[in-house]
């Protein structure tokens, strides 16, 4: 189940994160996922996309901020922690 939907800058990616913590990743023209990875061992409170596309960015009930590699989905950084978690970005 979503828990935020977003469009890319450009309009050609729709990503969607889940209760799951899953991050997933559509082309909208063509109606094909583009990709799908575990992002966050809880659920995900807010995902967006960098202005020029290249970043995903999620917030979890896990207290984390992380960053993602838009096309491979890998973690481009360091999860940020907070004591009092993140709501949104």
């Amino acid at each position: 189940m979503p828990c935020a939907v977003t469009f890319s800058p450009d309009g050609r990616r729709v990503l969607g994160a889940s209760v799951q913590g899953k991050i997933i990743v559509w082309d909208p023209a063509l109606r094909v996922r583009r990709g799908q990875f575990e992002a966050h061992p809880e659920e995900i409170t807010s995902a967006r996309f960098s202005p020029d596309g290249a970043l995903l960015m999620t917030t979890s009930r896990d207290r984390t901020v992380r960053a993602w590699d838009a096309v491979g989905g890998s973690c481009t950084s360091a999860a940020f922690t907070s004591s009092a978690g993140f709501a949104a970005l």
